[in-house]
């Protein structure tokens, strides 16, 4: 302990001068001797009373956070803690008003403190001008340094329990303010549970308004059902009526207009069923049989009518009267259909891919280079050919076919032997059917004028057909032809069908062999793929009687 008052030395003078003084008691020592020990003793109190003030002031000032003894602080230090605690507690809320009273108690007895340390300082002072007084003075600061230590002590302690106060204050704050949040949840809920009431409120105020509203709907519907209740009694009375009538009114009564009962019909069956002649019936052999027409000879065709049908065994056919005359009746007596036909090509080299096969006239050559065309200059002073020999039979009917380009004048025409086909005189792709005569030779004639380029010539051989005969025509690389029968008889049928589903590109061509088709003397062109028709020659002319085109 580090005090500048304390003075070891002293402290022993005085008590071998007591001892002395013992002895001087003892041994009767003189007066003067007295007095001298006397004033050593004073001069030892005077140190020992300095020291026990040092001591007193040292637990009454000793700075704040500094040790007087190990772990032992001043009332200066105790008084500062308390006055923190104080001030810290001073801050807190009303639960903490005991702590802030436990602080003020604290400030209270550092401030005691304090005075005791000022009063031993006094009496240490005293002590000096009279040391008969200093023992006791001494004795007495001791005790209030003892009792400013308790004070501390209980300072301290108190500040410790302002700590805890204060700490406790705090949390009861912080318990205050969730309560508080818990309050405010709860006040909220409160209300919306008030809002959602009110509004249960309307809305069952607004149920009870509708059922009041159903309620009255209900009545007047009930009204109204009793009401079609009579109206559908009174309407099932009038429809037992009407039914009575439809079934049982008397013959040629109408129930309504143009409208009468079944007895009525009834009776009208029975009439029938009793006027028909079984004989004048068209019988069938069963259900799944065939019906058996009337049968008989041209000559035996009954009085007229529209509409009427038999079977002519003089034609071979069955017939049918439109109105103003008879006329043989589709699939008539039925077509024998020949092995298709598919025919051949004859002309070599008909693309002209060289300059060989064809006999060339004046005017005419052969580019087999460029445009693998026949042409033709105009440098010729009369009809000129490009022929081909030994393509055809004399007799014998040909489809031929060539394509113009580049025509700037003149006529060019196909030749079967002698027998001239049509004059072209315009680029186009040309076919037509013509009979050789003559010779032979196949040739594209190019009068003194034509100037032009001929390509893609084709012959093929016509199918000739006889009556009741029907040809499958393969028309996938060729355009062929066919041509009907010579001298035909009325009610002759012929057939043609495209089995080459190619007739839309490479047409089949049909000849009338002289006779009309359809009222033209042309010939009569199946463009369709797949197209099938069958001809009838009525009176002079050939007659489409059935036409059909299937897409495969």
């Amino acid at each position: 302990m580090a005090n500048s008052y304390y003075n070891q030395a002293d402290k022993v003078v005085y008590d071998g001068n007591l001892a002395k003084a013992a002895d001087l008691n003892t041994v009767n020592l003189d007066v003067e001797t007295a007095f001298d020990l006397v004033e050593a003793d004073i001069t030892a109190l005077d140190g020992l009373s300095e020291y026990w003030a040092g001591i007193s002031e040292d637990w009454a000032t000793t700075a704040e956070d500094t040790e007087v003894e190990t772990g032992k602080y001043s009332s200066l230090h105790h008084a500062a803690k308390a006055s923190a605690s104080a001030s810290a507690a001073s801050t807190s809320a009303s639960n903490a008003s005991t702590s802030e009273g436990n602080a003020s108690d604290s400030e209270a007895a550092a401030a005691l403190s304090e005075s005791n340390a000022a009063t031993s300082a006094s009496n240490a002072s005293d002590s000096a001008s009279a040391a008969s007084t200093s023992e006791g003075n001494a004795s007495t600061s001791a005790s209030n340094a003892a009792d400013s230590a308790a004070a501390a002590l209980v300072s301290e302690g108190n500040a410790s329990d302002s700590e805890a106060a204060a700490a406790l204050s705090e949390s009861n704050a912080a318990a205050s303010e969730t309560a508080a949040g818990l309050s405010e949840a709860a006040a909220a809920l409160s209300e919306s549970n008030a809002a959602t009431s009110e509004s249960n409120a309307s809305d069952s105020e607004t149920a009870a308004a509708l059922s009041e509203s159903n309620a009255s709907d209900s009545e007047t519907a009930a009204a109204l059902s009793e009401t079609n209740a009579g109206t559908s009694e009174t309407n099932a009375a009038a429809s037992e009526a009407l039914a009575e009538k439809w079934a049982e009114e008397v013959e040629d009564t109408e129930v309504e207009t143009g409208k009468y009962s079944a007895l009525h019909w009834a009776a009208k069956a029975e009439d029938f069923a009793t006027s028909i002649n079984p004989a004048l019936l068209v019988s069938q052999t069963g259900s799944t049989g065939a019906a058996e027409m009337p049968t008989g000879t041209t000559a035996q065709r009954p009085t007229a009518a529209t509409g009427q049908l038999r079977y002519n065994t003089t034609e071979g056919s069955f017939e049918g009267y439109d109105g103003s005359e008879w006329g043989a009746i589709g699939g008539g007596g039925g077509l024998e259909w020949l092995t298709e036909f598919s025919g051949s090509e004859l002309v070599t080299n008909g693309g002209f891919a060289t300059d060989t096969d064809w006999t060339k006239g004046t005017g005419w050559t052969i580019d087999a280079v460029t445009d693998f065309t026949a042409d033709c200059d105009g440098t010729q002073t009369a009809d000129s050919d490009l022929s081909q020999a030994s393509v055809m039979t004399v007799g014998e009917t040909y489809v031929i076919t060539y394509t113009v380009s580049g025509y700037s004048a003149g006529n060019v025409c196909a030749v079967a032997g002698a027998a001239e086909g049509t004059d072209r005189s315009a680029d186009g792709t040309y076919t037509e059917i013509i009979t050789c005569t003559t010779s032979g030779t196949l040739a594209i004639r190019a009068d003194l004028d034509f100037v032009g380029s001929v390509d893609d010539v084709s012959a093929t051989l016509v199918s000739t057909l006889e009556a009741g005969q029907g040809l499958p025509v393969n028309s996938a690389s060729l355009n062929l032809g066919v041509e009907f029968p010579a001298s035909p008889t009325h009610g002759d049928q012929v057939g043609v069908v495209d089995t080459g589903n190619n007739a839309g590109t490479l047409n089949i061509h049909c000849s009338g062999n002289g006779e009309d088709i359809m009222g033209s003397s042309d010939d009569f062109i199946i463009d369709l793929d797949r197209g099938s028709v069958v001809f009838t020659y009525l009176t002079d002319e050939w007659v489409l009687t059935e036409s059909m085109s299937v897409a495969v």
